[in-house]
């Protein structure tokens, strides 16, 4: 008899949004073809339902903003303010169910009332960068504008989502550090905890333009070292640090140009002729394939999928020693260089100390293949669920 697992999404899976969202749009691609399991996502499940009532209104706010609005709202009032169930789900309709996978604290903490029966395994992966209630609120506002009762709720809120769980998966034991430098109560709310441990994988990125019309639609000469950036515009992805770094090579380098991918948003980028911000793509392959190195400036990170990406195309990196980064020393001196996190001047001496002339491509392009496919994935994951469901 298969095993039956409902993953827990009241969000959209996309195949290239980041996050848990493009996580288990692999997953869930992996599934499909897995007759082990009779895997479930409730997105799935509600939109059917939804299919059959009729559209629903659109609203021109922000769902984010929305949420934050009325956890806000709610959180003024106390904590069961917010602990609503999924409408129109009932605590019957998840006895079926073996293993339920949450995907983020919140949505754990506004299902406990269903979950008070449940007999089966609750499972959580948080995915985010920094302890998720800082995630959440420095997404929404500014914290200055945030009410402290707001803050202490969000953070009562993560605390009772990692207590009512009973196993948590992390994609490695490093991807735990920001949770341990961010919020002093983490390690004593998971104390007896069983954790495991699966790495992520991707899919192979392709890139759909060439590098040399790349550098030709930027104008940038085919003999110059381009440093590529793609993410977040922001201080935990270390984009401040980024732009300081920037300043400082393209003084002493007049044959460096910096390709920046991502919404220039809240921080904008540089003002200079060798800083080129392109903004949204569809396509990051092709300008990572373009580059001669990409870096990844991150204070703190969990386990970054668009390093994954970077790997699937051998292309060689720069990267912080935060966090889930760390789980790659293997490949430092293989193609992988490390800096100390947060120190710039550890980033210029880094990249100065590179060798252009070495091709480490074939040796990336073998530690993706060996480890990080969507195949490799998925296999790891069906494996853990088949042992612990």
């Amino acid at each position: 008899m298969s095993k039956k697992i409902l993953i827990w999404n009241t969000f959209p899976l996309l195949e290239r949004a980041g996050g848990p969202s493009t996580y288990l749009y692999h997953l869930r691609e992996y599934f499909r073809s897995n007759d082990q399991l009779e895997v479930t996502f409730l997105r799935d499940r509600d939109e059917v339902a939804v299919a059959s009532s009729g559209p629903a209104k659109k609203s021109f706010i922000p769902k984010r903003l929305r949420d934050f609005v009325r956890v806000n709202q709610n959180l003024s009032r106390g904590l069961h303010g917010y602990n609503q169930p999924t409408a129109g789900l009932q605590s019957s309709d998840l006895s079926v169910y073996d293993l339920i996978h949450f995907h983020s604290t919140v949505e754990l903490y506004q299902a406990i009332p269903l979950l008070e029966n449940y007999q089966g395994k609750v499972v959580l992966t948080s995915h985010t960068p920094v302890a998720p209630h800082l995630e959440n609120l420095g997404d929404a506002l500014p914290l200055r504008l945030i009410r402290a009762k707001t803050r202490k709720g969000y953070a009562e809120m993560d605390r009772k989502a990692f207590e009512r769980s009973d196993l948590l998966i992390f994609p490695a034991e490093e991807a735990m550090e920001p949770y341990f430098n961010t919020w002093p109560e983490f390690k004593n709310i998971i104390k007896g905890k069983q954790i495991l441990y699966i790495p992520t994988g991707v899919p192979e990125a392709s890139g759909k333009l060439t590098a040399e019309v790349i550098r030709q639609n930027l104008n940038i000469p085919a003999d110059a070292k381009v440093i590529c950036y793609a993410g977040r515009h922001n201080a935990v992805k270390g984009y401040d640090l980024l732009k300081q770094f920037g300043q400082k090579i393209l003084d002493a380098n007049p044959d460096c140009y910096f390709v920046i991918l991502g919404k220039e948003s809240p921080m904008e980028g540089m003002k200079h002729d060798r800083w080129i911000e392109v903004g949204w793509t569809s396509d990051p392959a092709s300008y990572i394939k373009a580059s001669s190195v990409f870096v990844l400036p991150n204070r703190q990170t969990y386990f970054d999928l668009i390093l994954l990406e970077v790997l699937s195309l051998g292309k060689r990196c720069m990267l912080s020693d935060a966090g889930g980064n760390k789980f790659f020393k293997n490949l430092e001196g293989r193609g992988f260089d490390f800096f100390k996190a947060g120190n710039v001047q550890s980033m210029v001496e880094t990249f100065e100390n590179m060798d252009f002339t070495r091709d480490f491509e074939e040796e990336l392009l073998n530690a993706y293949q060996s480890e990080y496919t969507s195949a490799a994935f998925g296999k790891r994951y069906a494996n853990a669920y088949l042992g612990i469901a």
